[in-house]
């Protein structure tokens, strides 16, 4: 049967001499393959520089700067570094050790693996979407790969980073989803320690439920210490920035985030989003037309644009967006909610007043974010009910909660105490 060696997100095929990052094909060349080849197959174990070069070069003497060449080579297509190397170790002035785990699979096993990548491209393009609905069948997807192989550790991460937009979204009760993600996080790490999505998830994990923020920076820092490309890394801490008060530092990460991954229809979104927590109203909308202009239908671009609407003023066209929004959700209840206190500030109390009793008795049969029924309450002028809420939300370790210092909704109840109590309640430092 046929070889393959996989190491963290590469795959290489020594027969063929391809070389692919997760599912990208690299051009190697012959001499690099080869040589990574010869490594691959011994992996923690020293080889001399005179044995890499007969690999290479048999019967013919070259000079040592034709072998550095082509570590060299190496490195760059690894994207690594000699003086701090993921993969190839310099092991003095004498030759070379490949340090990273190495796992050696054969044809079947490239079969089912390639199963389970295409599992996790229908759960990824599932997740972009956002909606309940979605998120639901990438949980079923990514299943789906861990069942064709139980040894794909991009799988459980993928399942990690899904379970937290099962919370952020109020499909799943934090407490539930956060501890599956975590679950998930566990099983990538003993499959791949210290790979980059698992890593980013962990940190989401530490921000959003563990609210250690501390941890989750360093999180964040060691997946950009890896690969700066990682969207999903920068969303996260995006969102670490503005719960610590910095607005102008998170637009900056969520801009790379989308730079890193500018394919994700819902970075554009949140990049509007940021711009609203910041109070760039203007800069929201421009943000929030051009992720509709590549995607019109989804959920949260809708929202997030009509808040930005909402705060300027422009009410119709606002609560026109926050309408389209909750339907293309699927009339989620955190969507329902921001439309739910759109409609108060419009003075179309009726409306409000419906959608929360919509709310409330929807609680009774499944999970409702209590963050989502605060908003008609604010709306409504009813701080007692939305204090109340807001600390059942606190209670609840809701990712929503981090918003408190910056979400402009809730400006007209920070005279009120209990909001510093409730930011107390939260930890935020400082």
């Amino acid at each position: 049967m046929a070889r393959v060696f996989q190491f963290g997100e590469y795959r290489f095929h020594p027969e063929s001499s391809e070389l692919f990052r997760d599912r990208i094909r690299i051009a190697a060349g012959t001499k690099p393959a080869i040589l990574l080849g010869a490594l691959l197959a011994a992996p923690d174990k020293f080889m001399t520089r005179q044995s890499l070069s007969e690999t290479l070069w048999p019967s013919i003497h070259v000079g040592e700067n034709n072998l550095n060449m082509e570590i060299q080579r190496i490195r760059r297509l690894l994207n690594d570094k000699a003086a701090k190397p993921r993969f190839i170790e310099t092991v003095g002035s004498s030759g070379y050790r490949f340090i990273h785990p190495v796992e050696e699979r054969n044809d079947r096993d490239l079969t089912l693996r390639k199963r389970a990548e295409e599992h996790c491209r229908r759960a990824r393009n599932l997740w972009e979407k956002r909606t309940e609905e979605s998120l639901i069948a990438s949980v079923q997807a990514y299943q789906e790969a861990i069942d064709a192989d139980a040894s794909y550790a991009l799988a459980y991460a993928g399942m990690a980073e899904t379970f937290i937009m099962l919370a952020v979204h109020g499909v799943r009760p934090p407490s539930d989803a956060f501890e599956e993600a975590r679950s998930a996080v566990k099983r990538a790490f003993e499959i791949q320690p210290g790979m980059p999505g698992a890593q980013c998830a962990e940190a989401w994990i530490k921000l959003c439920y563990d609210r250690d923020w501390d941890g989750a920076e360093r999180g964040f820092n060691e997946v950009f210490a890896k690969t700066t490309r990682y969207g999903f890394a920068w969303n996260g801490f995006s969102l670490l920035l503005h719960s610590l008060g910095h607005p102008q530092k998170a637009n900056s990460a969520i801009q790379k985030a989308w730079k890193a991954d500018a394919i994700s229809p819902p970075l554009r979104a949140l990049m509007c989003s940021s711009h609203y927590f910041a109070r760039q109203y203007p800069a929201a909308i421009e943000q929030g037309k051009r992720a509709l202009a590549v995607n019109g239908n989804l959920a949260i671009a809708h929202t997030s644009l009509g808040l930005a609407y909402i705060q300027l003023g422009e009410l119709v066209i606002g609560l026109k967006h926050l309408e389209d929004g909750s339907s293309l959700s699927g009339n989620s209840p955190l969507m329902l909610g921001f439309l739910g206190c759109a409609y108060a500030i419009a003075g179309d109390y009726g409306r409000a007043e419906i959608i929360l009793e919509n709310l409330l008795q929807l609680k009774e049969s499944r999970y409702v974010l209590s963050y989502a029924i605060a908003l008609p309450y604010i709306g409504l002028g009813d701080r007692d009910q939305a204090f109340l809420w807001l600390e059942k939300a606190c209670a609840d370790r809701s990712h929503w909660v981090l918003f408190l210092n910056v979400e402009p909704l809730l400006d007209t109840l920070r005279t009120d105490q209990r909001m510093a109590a409730l930011c107390r309640n939260i930890g935020f430092p400082g």
